[in-house]
């Protein structure tokens, strides 16, 4: 409760406090002096900084001498043996590794792990990993400080410091919902991407093709023989081969090159994937045999085969333009647009509705913990409807062929400048649609939170199957954790239970996603490049705090709707993760307000073509 940052009220120099400062230390050094495990001593913790924290450095140093002394309030001056700063941004840390070398940089806090968070992590990493200097730092946090409760109803639920405003003591809302695990120790997605980049194994190409690679060991007392190193080759079908490599005898900080022979990797006609992985010989205390410690993957692209694109053997299209609709189909689908809106409003299969609204232009997320503590929703908030205000300015056949139309779709977003925004559909006598989006800014305006379309699909599609990185969710900033698979499963299990909910549940890398009824019919898209792809039992409003006040939301706010909405997206922006209090995306994950374009096919699943 004191000011922390003023030297003329901190404890820290008022020397009728210095015999507490130097008892607690006393204190804790007497406790813990022979525990081998204690490498360093802290003198504290955001208590400022003065003349009795130089009495308490000055104690621990005579006392002992073979471990360091660090406190982050004293980094700029001889009382800490380690730079040891909070949550500094990356150009900061490296900059001080470009000018200091008389102690090392650790940071006593960052990547902090509030909601949806830890993007970027694999930067920091990669410049922490270029100076000697530069040797780690602390997330904050482990675990969140949830409190179990439970509603009315008798659910069970993580409450958080806002839902006490009884309480004697402030609280910061659900500040204290940051960890990389929850409450009841039940994982957050992003501490995958945190066992990835920390992993102490890496795996280099030397030669693809001819199937040379480097393994760097990042130990400093293992030697990486105490692992089976094994590889599998994969494409969009599953596996194509498997194999172990021999013992690979490399020791701590030291690398080798290694070789797996006859994978036959040219000429492929479809994307190749390899990954290689190291896992446990034996059982530890902790960790069973067979636990993979280290992945590394790699892409080999596809020489693109010769496709048919022969439509004359199927059944012609039909297209007929009343007042009202565009209709175009055959017997085996009807997809019908509204000249009124300009949107599609009806795709059937074999007469079963598909859709319960068609797609839209999508240009809006909800928030995470680190876009409401940055204040990304005021910043961006014309994006917020800006999708759903589209105005339709023409809709019109551009070509009608017996197995092709084309449809073009014009708009306007009112919300933002009357921006452009041009959504061309090329219907195929094969049942499939591709669509072809563009966007055209008008005037200044704030960067897109995303520039994707949505549209939601009847509750029976609820089967999603997709080819990109996986299982759980990625981002822009934080997809280094996934490998890129098939992975499968129903469109509820992709949701996740932030303690307070947000945006969650997107897959970055996506070739191709699929959405099903338990018939196996439904839709399949397929990117003209890597998608963002996301499908929720829910509506945006569910997990979106913005632009209305909202009390305090938990996870037994979200009920499983009938319903599926589908995002289908060139970019989301990254979620972040330097701090929750300010810092905003970097910008190389930002999507500014410029001319975008992408496009995408939609493909009939389960349908007697």
């Amino acid at each position: 409760g004191m000011e922390i940052h003023n030297p003329k009220v901190t404890l820290a120099n008022q020397p009728s406090w210095e015999k507490a400062h130097l008892d607690r230390v006393q204190l804790m050094y007497e406790r813990d002096k022979n525990f081998t495990s204690i490498v360093t001593w802290s003198l504290g913790n955001e208590a400022g900084f003065g003349v009795n924290f130089q009495a308490t450095y000055d104690w621990l140093k005579a006392q002992d001498k073979s471990r360091p002394v660090q406190y982050e309030m004293a980094q700029n001056t001889n009382y800490s043996d380690i730079q040891a700063p909070m949550y500094h941004s990356i150009e900061r840390i490296v900059e001080y590794a470009e000018k200091h070398t008389d102690k090392p940089l650790i940071l006593c806090e960052y990547a902090h792990a509030m909601g949806n968070s830890v993007g970027n992590l694999q930067d920091y990493w990669d410049a922490i990993e270029k100076h000697k200097e530069l040797q780690g730092g602390f997330i904050w946090d482990w675990v969140d400080q949830g409190l179990l409760e439970q509603s009315e109803d008798g659910e069970e639920y993580f409450a958080y410091g806002g839902d006490y405003p009884h309480a004697p003591v402030k609280s910061d809302s659900n500040f204290c919902i940051n960890g990389l695990v929850q409450a009841d120790r039940t994982i957050n997605p992003h501490i995958w991407e945190v066992k990835k980049v920390y992993q102490y194994i890496e795996i280099k190409a030397v030669d693809l093709v001819k199937g040379k690679y480097e393994v760097q060991n990042k130990y400093d007392f293992t030697n990486l023989d105490q692992f089976e190193f094994s590889w599998e080759l994969k494409d969009e079908d599953g596996l194509i081969a498997k194999g172990d490599l021999p013992v690979l005898d490399v020791s701590p900080h030291e690398s080798q090159e290694f070789q797996i022979s006859n994978l036959k990797l040219q000429n492929a006609k479809k994307e190749l994937l390899l990954t290689i992985s190291a896992k446990t010989k034996e059982a530890t205390v902790l960790v069973p045999a067979g636990h993979e410690v280290a992945w590394d993957q790699f892409v080999i692209p596809a020489i693109s085969p010769v496709v048919d694109t022969t439509l004359s053997s199927l059944k012609s299209l039909e297209l007929v333009d009343n007042e009202s609709n565009l209709v175009v189909g055959n017997s085996n689908f009807e997809i019908t647009f509204s000249k009124t809106t300009g949107q599609m409003e009806s795709w059937k299969m074999d007469d079963k509705e598909m859709l319960i609204s068609g797609l839209t232009p999508d240009f809006w997320r909800a928030p995470v913990d680190n876009d409401l503590g940055n204040g990304m929703p005021a910043r961006n908030g014309i994006w917020h409807f800006a999708g759903k205000n589209q105005k339709n300015q023409k809709l019109e056949v551009v070509m009608s062929e017996p197995y092709e139309v084309v449809i073009q779709a014009e708009f306007v977003i009112p919300d933002a400048n009357d921006s452009k925004y041009l959504t061309v559909y090329t219907i195929r006598a094969d049942g499939s649609v591709h669509v072809k989006n563009q966007f055209v800014p008008v005037g200044d305006l704030p960067d897109l939170p995303r520039f994707g379309m949505a549209m939601v699909l009847q509750p029976e599609f609820d089967q999603m199957t997709w080819f990109g990185k996986g299982p759980h969710e990625t981002y822009w900033d934080k997809n280094t954790g996934a490998k890129v698979d098939q992975y499968s499963g129903s469109v509820w299990e992709q949701y996740h239970p932030y303690v307070r909910p947000q945006e969650f549940g997107n897959k970055s890398s996506v070739r191709w996603a699929s959405l099903t009824n338990a018939d196996g019919l439904g839709l399949k898209v397929v990117g003209d490049s890597l998608l963002n792809v996301r499908a929720m039992n829910l509506e945006l409003v569910d997990i979106d705090h913005t632009p209305r006040p909202s009390p305090n939301r938990h996870t037994i706010d979200i009920k499983n709707k009938p319903l599926v909405t589908w995002n289908i997206d060139h970019l989301q922006m990254g979620v972040g993760g330097d701090t929750s209090w300010g810092r905003r995306v970097h910008d190389e994950y930002t999507i500014p307000a410029k001319i975008y374009s992408y496009g995408f096919t939609l493909i009939p699943v389960g349908l007697d073509r």
